[in-house]
């Protein structure tokens, strides 16, 4: 096979990432990016001198998926490549709220992690093109995003590694057909409710017949985005506390006596790098700031933003999603989320309701929720609560840190 500028654009990505023996996940559709992707690390697996596996998730949205996932099970076969195929179902209810694009891109990503620890893994490869930066650069454009964040899909963010972005779709095709390979069409492209299909054939397609410097020109307004983004990022980011995946905590005065630029700025830039976001989702954020109760908003991808007290919380919806737990009589220890809860001897013999919170909760004849409000506990922390009630008339017993029970012991399950 001749040589082609896909070839040495991708080899020269990977040179900056891979190391001798290491484990990549490829997200592979079986559509003609991800083939393009996997075949050309297929083919040169042993010069680069890595383990290849591929993931194939069934969003099961088209009838005609299974297709897919055949295709996938057939040239991983043929080609000696490990492959696993998850078949997920997407959530109508967080279809209502982050929308089908949002709904399948989260079930896929917490796949991908899960997959990537099961194996040990080094990284998951996306095969996101340049097509797909120009694409995310008009979509960032209509929902109103700003300045700093029009950087586009980043090339890495923790182990998501993308080295197909500086090539072209022109260049994957030209890639698959020297290579005899045919590609699965997703018919689901064709679809205009989808803002990127919209994008793709109305946007897109004119630029690339453009003989001007257009798609340099975005290219370059990307790069200085990302370059902005980084500076002003290092002088704000002295308000953001605590911050992992799943949780961001700030300082709330620091952060309101900030600019309101600045603070649309770094809540742009907390959001941008856990979900795609509009301004609109900005702005609904700084409007409870102006409250001086505790209140909170639902966010895509499952996030919710709260303002309680001294403090701004970003966290993940299923944080504050306590399961209910029943302890059977005759057990003395139960295992509850991240803690370990031991009752006495007394206790020991009765079934107990273990959970968190619910409306109505009574301490004796005083509302649960206005203890808490008395006592200035934010909402994040009033619902992480384990509470224990008696079984049979649901009486409250133990509330954690706040109504003591010598009877009850709750501990660290990392201690």
């Amino acid at each position: 096979m001749k040589s082609l500028r896909f070839n040495d654009l991708l080899l020269s990505s990977l040179d900056s990432i891979l190391f001798k023996g290491a484990k990549v996940v490829v997200a592979f559709s079986g559509g003609k990016d991800s083939l393009s992707l996997l075949d050309y690390l297929m083919r040169n697996r042993s010069s680069l001198d890595i383990e290849i596996y591929a993931i194939h998730i069934n969003h099961n949205l088209r009838d005609d998926s299974i297709n897919d996932e055949n295709f996938c099970i057939d040239y991983c076969d043929k080609n000696s490549i490990n492959l696993i195929i998850k078949s997920v179902t997407i959530d109508k209810l967080i279809i209502s709220k982050i929308g089908i694009e949002g709904a399948a891109r989260e079930a896929r990503y917490t796949l991908f992690d899960e997959y990537l620890s099961l194996i040990d893994g080094d990284f998951i490869f996306t095969a996101h093109t340049l097509d797909d930066q120009l694409e995310s650069f008009f979509i960032d454009v209509m929902t109103g995003v700003s300045i700093y964040t029009l950087g586009g899909i980043w090339e890495r963010k923790d182990k998501v590694f993308r080295p197909m972005l500086s090539i072209t779709s022109d260049e994957v095709n030209e890639y698959l057909i020297n290579s005899g390979l045919e590609p699965i069409f997703d018919s689901s492209n064709n679809d205009k409710r989808f803002i990127r299909n919209r994008v793709r054939s109305e946007i897109i397609s004119l630029i690339k017949k453009d003989k001007s410097n257009i798609i340099n020109s975005i290219l370059n307004i990307q790069r200085e985005s990302r370059e902005l983004n980084s500076i002003k990022y290092s002088i704000l980011k002295h308000a953001i506390l605590i911050k992992s995946n799943e949780y961001i905590e700030l300082d709330r005065e620091i952060f309101i006596n900030f600019d309101y630029d600045d603070q649309v700025f770094l809540l742009g830039k907390i959001f941008s790098q856990l979900f795609r976001f509009g301004r609109n989702n900005i702005e609904e954020s700084l409007k409870i700031l102006r409250y001086s109760t505790s209140r909170r908003i639902n966010l895509p991808d499952s996030y919710v933003f709260e303002s309680s007290y001294s403090k701004i919380y970003i966290y993940m919806s299923k944080l504050i999603e306590l399961p209910i737990l029943v302890k059977e009589a005759g057990i003395s220890e139960v295992l509850y989320l991240d803690k370990r809860i031991y009752f006495d001897d007394i206790l020991k013999g009765s079934k107990l309701i273990i959970s968190g919170r619910e409306r109505g909760d009574k301490i004796g004849s005083k509302k649960l929720k206005d203890i808490l409000i008395d006592k200035r506990i934010p909402l994040i922390d009033r619902d992480r609560l384990i509470i224990v009630r008696e079984f049979i008339n649901k009486k409250i017993i133990f509330v954690e840190n706040i109504l003591a029970n010598k009877m009850i012991k709750v501990v660290d399950n990392s201690l």
